[in-house]
């Protein structure tokens, strides 16, 4: 019920917002920088990035129409290009609100010394915030730092240049009581793998583990520098930490046996090449990530989904012919993981006589931040289908509150009358 309540003064603030606040808007960054104010050497290009968010084509139409600045203070204007532009919808109240995002690059030369300033800047009704830099004297490298520079190593995980692993999680963000996958990949330039065996597996203190995966998958390519890599995964865990804290993942063991080429020149037929094995210990590398909380609330029905977002569910049509095929459609927005799953669990579970269910690839292009999950349900059989509501306990780490997503339920009458 708080909960509810949270939910309902949140989408009211949020339509009182929309109903005062600015649609147009620009905002002024320089790029590269964590902040509006920076020190750039003289004689070096940088670029100030304009982002104007519109909310109709009127709007977007005034945006199109910002010019390059004649010239900045200390600077010389050397280009002004687009720099992409992107939609963003949300639903509010059952009613979508679309934001445009254009964006603009300044590339600019410093030259004059000192502290200077841009902006701001007037489009339409709207103005921009100020920026404030610094041109600076080009500082001089040292011997000894450009010795570090170039004995800098490059983290390739544990192992040597030809050889090596990696660990990865699959969430950057972990939670107690939610699952998430712990990856080990092996990265070699040796011409094959003839053996791969674990000595040791790394080692997961106050957690319940799952081996999802021994068997090594099929190579495939990775640039890490510049350099091809043939990848493959050879472990994948399935960790649910079991309260909050500090997790370590410690290192894991195991033996490699490469194949390696070896050319010769063969007085009878030439240059020709034989296969050598080598045989290497490698180690997992150790990773430790912090486990945070969920509170000590958590409801009994917990979904185990962890995101900020919306879910909505449409039907082509209710009342089909029967073997005519109808499209049910669930809408994402948001940040979510784990939620396809879900779906497929309540679709397919309908799947039984009557029904034929098979999954359709969307092809339609969303907005960024939205999915899309489409089933095709073909009847067989006349008579009334229920398509049941998708209800999920979620916990939002933006609010750090427990809420329950719904997706409405169907029904699906083939033949008779429509009631």
């Amino acid at each position: 019920m708080v909960v509810k309540v949270l939910k309902l003064l949140m989408i009211i603030v949020m339509c009182l917002g929309g109903l005062t606040a600015q649609a147009l808007s620009i905002d002024i960054s320089i790029v590269g920088a964590e902040s509006a104010t920076a020190k750039i050497e003289r004689g070096k290009t940088f670029g100030i990035l304009y982002q104007i968010k519109a909310q109709s084509s009127d709007e977007l139409t005034i945006a199109s129409d910002i010019k390059a600045p004649s010239k900045v203070e200390g600077c010389k204007v050397i280009d002004f290009m687009p720099y992409g532009s992107s939609t963003r919808s949300s639903y509010i109240m059952g009613e979508a609100t679309h934001t445009y995002v254009v964006n603009y690059l300044l590339t600019l030369e410093a030259q004059k010394k000192g502290k200077h300033s841009f902006g701001p800047i007037m489009l339409g009704d709207a103005e921009s915030n100020k920026l404030d830099f610094e041109i600076v004297s080009v500082q001089k490298k040292t011997s000894e730092s450009v010795k570090k520079s170039e004995n800098k190593s490059i983290d390739l995980g544990e192992g040597c240049r030809e050889l090596f692993l990696k660990a990865e999680l699959s969430s950057t963000q972990l939670y107690e009581q939610v699952p998430f996958e712990y990856v080990v990949k092996l990265y070699t330039l040796y011409d094959g793998i003839s053996g791969f065996d674990f000595v040791n597996m790394p080692q997961f203190k106050n957690c319940d583990v799952v081996d999802e995966y021994r068997a090594p998958s099929r190579f495939r390519i990775e640039d890490i520098n510049g350099v091809q890599y043939a990848v493959s995964v050879v472990e994948r865990l399935k960790v649910t930490p079991s309260k909050a804290g500090k997790l370590k993942m410690s290192k894991g063991k195991c033996n490699v046996t490469v194949d390696q080429s070896v050319y010769y020149d063969d007085p009878f037929w030439g240059r020709v090449s034989t296969t050598q094995q080598k045989e290497y210990t490698l180690h997992v590398p150790e990773i430790v990530a912090t486990v945070c909380s969920l509170g000590g609330d958590m409801p009994k029905d917990f979904s185990g989904i962890i995101g900020d977002f919306q879910l909505s569910s449409k039907l082509s049509n209710a009342y089909p012919q029967l073997h005519e095929p109808v499209v049910l459609s669930y809408i994402v927005a948001g940040e979510v993981e784990s939620i396809e799953s879900k779906i497929d669990d309540i679709v397919l579970g309908c799947d039984n006589e009557g029904l034929d269910i098979q999954v359709k690839q969307s092809s339609e292009q969303l907005p960024e931040g939205f999915k899309k999950y489409e089933y095709y349900i073909t009847p067989l059989k006349e008579g009334v289908y229920t398509i049941p509501e998708l209800n999920l306990i979620v916990f939002n780490p933006m609010t750090e509150f427990f809420e329950t997503i719904e997706a409405k339920g169907f029904k699906i009458v083939v033949g008779g009358l429509k009631n």
